[in-house]
This record gives structure tokens, sequence and C-alpha cells, in this order.
């Protein structure tokens, strides 16, 4: 599966997010074509567009971007704890090495999404739409995915303990890099996923099959 990157043209250097804000708000515009380094501050805003941007190393712990849009983005040592990010559109956007743990993805778009070396612990993707994904190296413990519509989904070397999936289909993605123990689901979210057979054998646990050697 291949997942476009970010596209991203000449950026300017900016420290000050809360005056892009404002500027982006009074103008009706959106926030493009800026790099953000080490700003550290918790965002409150909605149905506000982000283009061609890159932040490091920033902190946005318990910050609101609820219907945010965010186009050709790059998030690197970024830390989004407890940060909402329902009903917004993703679309050729990076996390890489970010911490967005109890992030609410909740009825969100993600389109050509990668999500790499980060701690996703507790983050709800439930109502999401998901399409060509890529989940690589990722703490995923506890995530949420219920009544979620995924196409394209990758989960490569991926910890997904304990991870629920609600009323999700997973025919066709594939689990045997990860572990999937603890996981919650039922056989029919289950039909057609690919696992190894000690993957299949803790599953089958799960719905109380014993099974003899």
């Amino acid at each position: 599966m291949k997942i476009v990157k970010p596209i991203l043209g000449s950026l300017e250097d900016k420290i000050d997010l809360e005056e892009q804000i404002q500027l982006a708000v009074n103008m009706e515009d959106s926030i493009s074509d800026i790099s953000f380094l080490e700003v550290k501050q918790v965002v409150q805003v909605d149905l506000l567009d982000f283009e061609k941007c890159k932040f490091t190393s920033c902190i946005f712990k318990d910050s609101n971007f609820y219907k945010c849009s965010f186009t050709d983005i790059i998030f690197e040592n970024c830390d989004f704890s407890n940060t909402d990010f329902s009903n917004s559109n993703l679309v050729r956007v990076e996390f890489i090495n970010c911490k967005l743990v109890g992030c609410n993805f909740s009825s969100s778009f993600c389109y050509q999404v990668t999500l790499k070396d980060c701690n996703l612990k507790y983050i709800n993707f439930s109502f999401a739409r998901l399409k060509n994904i890529g989940f690589e190296n990722n703490n995923m413990e506890s995530c949420v995915f219920n009544e979620t519509n995924i196409s394209s989904i990758l989960f490569q070397n991926c910890n997904l303990t304990l991870a629920t999936f609600s009323k999700t289909p997973l025919a066709g993605i594939d689990f045997t890099t990860s572990q999937i123990e603890g996981l919650v689901v039922s056989p029919l979210e289950l039909k057609g996923c690919i696992v190894t057979s000690y993957q299949a054998a803790n599953l089958a646990k799960i719905f109380g099959l014993i099974i003899k050697d």
C-alpha cells in the first residue's frame, strides 16, 4: 500500500501560532506555508484550515481542533495528549514520534495519513472514516475503533493490546506483525482478517474455545 506524503513548498518560520490563528480568523483565511517550532500552548479553535505546514517539537496538550481541516501537514515530536480532533478532515498528514494519548478523532475523515513511532494509547477513532492509513511502530493499547469505516489500513509492529474493534469489519487487515492480546472484537468483525497461528489460538480463547494439541 502506497501512502502519499504531505506536499510542502517553501515554509516561513513562525513561533507565535496564536497570532496566526487570529489573523486567519479575522481574514477568514487558512494557516498555510508556515513552519512552527517549539510552540507550547493550549489551542482552542474550530472550523479552521491548516495547509502545507510543519510543526516540530510543539506541545498542544488538552487542545481543541474540532471540525478543523489539515492538508499536507507534518507533525514531528509533538505532544497532543487529550486533544480533540473530532469531526476534522486530515489529508496527506504525517505524525512522526508524536504523543496522542487519549486523543479524540471520532467522526473524523482521514486519507493518506501516516502515524509512525507514536504513542496512541486510548486514541478514539469511533465513527471515523479511514482510508489509506499507515500505523507503524505505535503503542495503540486500549485504542477504540467503534463503527469505524476502514479501507486500506496498515498495522505494522503496533501494540494493539486491549484494542476495541466494535462493529468495524476487519476483512483484509493484516495483524501478523502486531500484538493483539485481549482484543475486544466479535467473530463477525474478525472474518477475513489476517493473523498468525499463535494469534488465532489466542483469539479463539476469547470466544471460549478450548484448543487441544
